[in-house]
């Protein structure tokens, strides 16, 4: 798989423009997405329950976009 790496932080951009995220089962990359590419094997779709698995950490962590408004609303009250 070929993985273009995201650029540093060290342009002109501010850096959270700059993102990736990369999914890695017993150490071999099976998806790259980042601001400017999206990567994967060739056969993803055996490893959709471990990358949705992923997916599903990273909304926890940080929580989705529905449930991060409520929260901004609430906040605002």
């Amino acid at each position: 798989m070929k993985v273009k790496r995201p650029s540093s932080c060290t342009s002109a951009l501010p850096c959270s423009e700059h993102w990736a995220v990369h999914v890695y089962v017993s150490g071999k990359c099976l998806l790259s997405i980042g601001h400017n590419h999206l990567d994967g094997v060739e056969d993803i779709m055996r490893h959709a329950e471990t990358i949705r698995n992923a997916a599903n950490h990273l909304l926890g962590f940080i929580g989705d976009a529905q449930n991060a408004r409520l929260e901004h609303r609430r906040e605002q009250r």
